[in-house]
């Protein structure tokens, strides 16, 4: 990686899956990466301003009473936009975490981020075709990491950091020409995620 590029590994959790809808986030983390280590970690709870599902409860453990003081998103939003700015963001399923922290940005009247984002769901994809299962904690099992609190958003992003860096060790530790082919065809991914194959191959 960069050694002076600032990754930030994001997870979001909200009310419900769907983009466009009227949902809301509930709690939302933040890992900066740097160099290949943490430099700073950012997790809170963030009341919705209506009831969470109980299915949603159910999967996050998150209650409406563990909401009920907890900051507004336009209270926090600041915070999570000066975390944001001059990163590369980095999600599991960047194509909701990002479209939707942008969508409650600016249906709360802030600028959205215009940062790039890299997705691992796709890097794994492209650089573990075989494994069985692209959810979270099975490619973090696979990458013998044990994610014991699933759907914590704190804990996810700390999962996704070490499938972030079982990536780019597993994309330099490819033939030079493989990379050379894969950085080649990194356009046609999702996002920004062809940075990721330019760092790997000015790193290898």
């Amino acid at each position: 990686m960069n050694p002076e590029q600032i990754y930030a590994v994001v997870d979001i959790e909200a009310t419900g899956g769907s983009i466009g809808a009227d949902e809301r986030v509930i709690q939302f983390a933040c890992v900066l990466l740097q160099n290949n280590e943490v430099i700073h970690t950012f997790e809170t709870l963030i009341n919705p301003g209506r009831n969470i599902p109980r299915n949603i409860t159910e999967l996050t453990g998150i209650t409406n009473k563990d909401v009920r003081t907890a900051p507004y998103f336009e209270e926090i939003a600041p915070i999570i936009v000066n975390l944001l700015e001059n990163s590369i963001f980095v999600a599991h399923n960047v194509g909701f975490d990002f479209r939707f922290l942008n969508e409650q940005l600016r249906l709360h009247d802030f600028e959205t981020l215009e940062i790039p984002a890299i997705d691992t769901v796709e890097l794994t994809q492209i650089l573990f075709p075989s494994f069985d299962s692209f959810q979270l904690e099975d490619i973090a099992a696979s990458l013998g990491y044990n994610l014991s609190d699933a759907h914590d958003a704190l804990e996810d992003a700390l999962a996704t950091v070490h499938i972030f860096k079982g990536l780019f060790n597993k994309a330099t530790s490819l033939p030079l020409v493989t990379l050379e082919k894969l950085n080649f065809l990194a356009p046609c991914t999702t996002h920004s995620t062809s940075l990721f194959f330019q760092e790997a191959l000015a790193y290898a």
